[in-house]
């Protein structure tokens, strides 16, 4: 069985306490770029540091956490991002 811990990837519902945890609990549990999620999050207007924590990060750009958490899925999720282009088109 796998757990979550082995799963590279956030899971689709945020953990338990996830206002709690920061940004680099978050990168090195579930195997994420902890420089590129910062760059990414920079992309998105949010500004965080790997020491804040999820509801630190939400409050300062006026998000609920649990929304925060869902930009940052989608910002980790290598299959959100190609599922949001669709199919690949056929090479000829």
């Amino acid at each position: 069985a796998r757990t979550a811990a082995l799963v590279r990837g956030l899971p689709v519902a945020p953990p338990p306490g996830i206002g709690r945890i920061t940004l680099a609990d978050i990168s090195q549990t579930y195997q994420l770029d902890m420089a590129g999620l910062i760059r990414s999050l920079a992309a998105e207007k949010i500004h965080a540091t790997a020491g804040q924590t999820i509801k630190e990060i939400a409050e300062q750009h006026n998000l609920p956490p649990m929304d925060l958490y869902g930009v940052i899925k989608r910002l980790t999720d290598p299959g959100a991002a190609q599922s949001a282009k669709g199919p690949a088109a056929p090479e000829s």
